[in-house]
């Protein structure tokens, strides 16, 4: 796309993401941009139920790097909190 876009527009795009250490887990989700804050707001997955999943041992820490590809292109995002 030729889409133009400034650093206080207001985007959202739908897209595939996979953290760049792991790039065969990928995931769905949607990034969005309000002008001020980037968030990637990532789709339910359906997983088999263990008991460490009911306690959280199972979540991974947030990446670094995260590449995908949007409706709009491909992207790269990095340094998540």
């Amino acid at each position: 796309m030729n889409d133009k876009f400034d650093l206080r527009s207001k985007v959202q795009f739908e897209g595939v993401f996979w953290n760049a250490s792991r790039p065969d887990d990928k995931f769905s989700g949607t990034l969005s941009f309000d002008g001020r804050n980037i968030e990637l707001i990532t789709r339910a997955e359906m997983v088999k139920a263990t008991p460490s999943a009911f306690i959280g041992a199972d979540e991974a820490p947030v990446p670094d790097i995260v590449h995908g590809y949007t409706s709009n292109g491909e992207c790269t995002l990095i340094g998540f909190q």
